[in-house]
């Protein structure tokens, strides 16, 4: 990235403070930080501030746009292993020319909060459509959980239509749809043209809020848009755009994975294209269905905490997927045990360690036998992990709904931002 791509935001110390003005993205940071607040490259010659990567908890790679693994019939509540581990690839994707034009996004932004984001309190969110237990019902989740939850989780590729009736649906019961927004075949296919122009207004003529995670897991290889930063960056801000143009109503996420953490930064499309920070974890019993490779150890609030240190001082942090194993097809052990320890840390480490922490969705899908993975996420097929799940998030501070009238109130966007080119 050269120095004009992103405009330099104005310094919170006032014009007269000390400042300097990042080399790498032109950010104007003050003048004692080691790194900078934008891009995250250091500053007067400092060392890198990012810390080096745990060994990268490869994850699932799941619902290539209609989510056609949904269709496995229901098992018992203990599933024995099915199909053999996918192993991920590891080849970088050779990505064709670079942009030609840099896209600034001015926003609005209420004092001192995100967009739609709560002033205190953490919404509940939920993936769970290819939950066979419940054959992907929300109500029937919400009954079983005993409590609401503000918004649901559906991954849609690039290219494939507006799932209007499940938007509706999710509305119905007064929730927030979240879209997963993924190119699967490659960012070259995300241009500012009429598919993505109509699904925008698809998205504005919903009515109501919607969290669109555009391109998640990008610092992994197992993406398709993985390998070019700068060519990435370029495209969210492009989306990012567009959604502002055209439906305000759209908070964009931006979702890294917990791991490999170092490129981390290198991804990130700026602070005026981005609404909220993501980041998935996932508490696995083993790595990659691997006996070989324990995972048991990891604690998942010191997965989170570097993404929550790097971008919680100006952005709501959204665990956009979590979920821990309590049956692991590696060992083809039951480990209940396991998956209560690992959720536990999470869900109360929220309150007091990580209060910017504003929505967190849990994953449920047994990924054993809907054959893409190696983990039962599932948590309505286990009565233990059930009820742990529901007492974690009975107290109040797990919020059931979003209000959408008072966020709207918050946070008002209009229509018609224009496109910067340089």
């Amino acid at each position: 990235m050269t120095a004009t791509s992103f405009p330099s935001e104005p310094n919170a110390l006032g014009a007269s403070a000390e400042t300097q003005r990042c080399a790498r993205c032109g950010y104007s940071n003050p003048a004692a930080r080691a790194a900078c607040r934008n891009c995250l490259a250091p500053l007067n010659g400092a060392g890198v501030v990012v810390g080096l990567a745990r060994p990268p908890q490869t994850k699932r790679r799941l619902l290539q746009g209609s989510l056609f693994a949904c269709v496995a019939l229901a098992a018992g509540l203990f599933t024995a292993p099915g199909s053999p581990a996918r192993a991920l690839t590891s080849r970088l994707l050779a990505l064709s020319q670079k942009p030609q034009r840099i896209i600034s996004v001015p926003v609005e932004r209420g004092a001192g909060l995100g967009k739609f984001e709560p002033e205190t309190g953490c919404f509940l969110g939920a993936f769970v459509l290819c939950d066979v237990n419940i054959s992907g019902s929300m109500t029937r989740w919400e009954e079983l959980m005993g409590k609401g939850h503000a918004s649901y989780l559906r991954y849609v590729g690039y290219g494939k239509p507006f799932p209007k009736a499940w938007v509706a649906d999710v509305r119905k019961i007064g929730a927030v749809p979240n879209l997963a927004l993924e190119p699967n075949h490659g960012l070259a296919t995300v241009q500012d043209a009429e598919y993505l122009r109509r699904f925008a207004r698809d998205c504005a003529e919903s009515g109501g809020p919607i969290f669109m995670r555009f391109a998640s897991e990008m610092n992994g290889p197992w993406t398709k848009y993985h390998g070019d930063p700068k060519k990435y960056r370029y495209k969210f801000r492009l989306v990012s755009q567009v959604m502002r143009e055209e439906a305000p109503n759209v908070a964009m996420v931006w979702t890294p994975y917990c791991t490999p953490l170092g490129s981390i930064p290198d991804y990130y499309p700026g602070d005026d294209a981005v609404d909220w920070v993501g980041v998935n974890v996932y508490s696995v019993h083993h790595h990659d269905g691997d006996r070989n490779h324990p995972a048991h150890w990891e604690d998942p609030a010191k997965l989170l905490q570097p993404i929550y240190d790097l971008y919680a001082d100006r952005k709501p942090i959204q665990i956009s997927e979590y979920a821990s194993t309590h049956f692991c097809k590696a060992c083809g052990e039951y480990t209940a045990d396991f998956a209560m320890d690992k959720m536990i840390r999470m869900y109360r480490s929220l309150p007091a360690r990580f209060p910017r922490v504003k929505s967190i969705y849990w994953f449920s899908w047994d990924t054993v036998s809907g054959k893409s993975a190696e983990n039962n996420y599932a948590v309505t097929d286990d009565p233990v992990i059930r009820d742990t799940y529901r007492r974690l998030v009975a107290p109040d501070y797990f919020l059931p709904r979003i209000p959408e009238g008072e966020y709207w109130r918050q946070h008002p966007v209009p229509h018609g931002q224009p496109v910067a080119t340089r």
